[in-house]
């Protein structure tokens, strides 16, 4: 039986959908609008009787769903316990404090600096690979990178790397338009 999600506008899950590439016959993506438990608005997940809703419920439903298929996949969820715990923690991150602050120019200047530091330690937000925490806050801050300046950009190195990196992951570049970075200094 075909699951469904119902995104309700979830931007988010539809970069996940994207790079878990899921087969049509394990789930129906439906554009009708459905609330989830307790009526809350957001993405929902429904599996026979069971009904999940949330960003990170929903998530965790669709990752469940795509690790029967591939192998592998549970990863983006974390590879242990602690991991699992800062991916939740990430996600929070995003939704409590740079999702509302899309279009607040020098608050997510803030958020910037706070990111590169974060990532001047590793490769991804949490661990060696890609989680749902970096699929997530690509999309987040894909409009802010897109109107930085190239100077912006090298100022905060480690986020632009970060970015560059997962804008060419596959599964993830076919979704949102590519955001151009220049390799050589071309101002003084």
């Amino acid at each position: 039986m075909a699951a469904t999600l119902y995104l309700n506008n979830s931007k988010e899950l539809d970069i996940l959908l994207g790079y878990l590439h899921l087969p049509p016959k394990l789930i129906e993506v439906s554009k009708k609008r459905r609330f989830g438990i307790f009526g809350i608005p957001g993405p929902a997940f429904q599996q026979g009787e069971k009904l999940t809703s949330g960003i990170l419920s929903t998530s965790k439903a669709l990752v469940g769903v795509a690790a029967s298929v591939s192998p592998g996949v549970e990863l983006l969820l974390g590879l242990n316990d602690f991991d699992k715990a800062q991916v939740c923690q990430w996600i929070l991150y995003y939704e409590m404090h740079i999702k509302p602050l899309a279009d607040d120019h020098q608050s997510m200047l803030k958020r910037a600096e706070e990111l590169t530091d974060h990532l001047s330690r590793q490769t991804f937000m949490v661990g060696n690979h890609v989680t749902l925490a970096d699929l997530f806050l690509f999309q987040y801050i894909h409009s802010f990178m897109n109107n930085l300046s190239f100077q912006d950009k090298e100022k905060f190195i480690h986020l632009s790397r970060w970015f560059q990196n997962m804008q060419n992951t596959l599964g993830v570049k076919e979704k949102l338009p590519l955001v151009h970075f220049h390799k050589t200094k071309l101002y003084t």
